[in-house]
């Protein structure tokens, strides 16, 4: 059975980090047998979640673990999620996944540690992963070290209007390529569509309103898509064991 190491979940969220809820969705809409645990980013491999153990390999990064598990003929006995697209859907796909993480992630990353009530929810998050009592203070030390992430990226450059702004193109850019579909390649899932859920996740299943769960609001195809495909693939999810918690 593989073996999931993932970031934790907090209230409806699988998990904190949309790449570990989009590993973990991909594995449950392609109907592979996995087990999830607490994984520690700073013992992964490169140092980045999630990761995971299969055949005897350890596999990091996301997107590198769907591609080795599509390739896979062994992995099960269903075809590849996304053996039915052809070579434009597959490019519109790749285009899709590339703009959502390398875009629209450092917006979510920015509202996260910066919008004041989203941080006030999310920072307690992390207490029981720290050393005793030590939360408080080592939260605040690790949000500088994601502004100069940030700024070193560029986003954290733009005021937060800006960002806000560029959001909303990304979350208006996404809905007019889902339409009516009920995927967002097309009445089929694929790959892509564990990307697109796990970023609309990291909003609308997040107990604070920011400007980007608004914008995500003011479009009711991407809400139908979201509550379809967490009806579909999540209904029975439990959230993962807390082996790292400390108390």
């Amino acid at each position: 059975m593989l073996t999931l190491y993932t970031l934790p979940s907090a209230f409806d969220l699988v998990s904190v980090s949309p790449f570990c809820t989009k590993l973990e969705l991909y594995l449950r809409m392609r109907d592979l047998p996995y087990r999830a645990v607490f994984g520690d980013p700073r013992t992964a491999p490169k140092r980045k979640m999630p990761y995971v153990e299969h055949g005897g390999r350890v596999i990091s990064d996301s997107q590198h673990v769907i591609d080795v598990l599509e390739a896979d003929p062994d992995a099960s006995a269903i075809p590849p999620l996304d053996g039915w697209l052809d070579a434009r859907q597959k490019a519109e796909g790749h285009v899709l996944r590339r703009a959502l993480e390398e875009g629209f992630y450092f917006i979510t990353f920015f509202t996260r540690w910066f919008h004041p009530a989203s941080w006030a929810r999310y920072a307690p998050i992390y207490y029981p992963y720290l050393p005793k009592g030590l939360g408080r203070f080592i939260m605040p030390m690790l949000r500088r070290g994601v502004g100069k992430t940030l700024a070193a990226q560029g986003t954290g450059r733009h005021s937060a209007a800006e960002i806000y702004a560029m959001g909303e193109r990304d979350v208006a850019a996404l809905s007019a390529i889902l339409g009516e579909r009920t995927f967002v390649l097309g009445e089929s899932p694929s790959t892509s569509d564990a990307t697109a859920f796990a970023f609309l996740s990291s909003s609308l299943d997040f107990p604070v309103t920011t400007p980007i769960t608004e914008a995500i609001r003011s479009h009711p195809n991407l809400v139908r898509y979201h509550a379809h495909v967490r009806r579909a693939y999540l209904a029975d999810w439990k959230p993962v064991i807390k082996d790292g918690a400390r108390g």
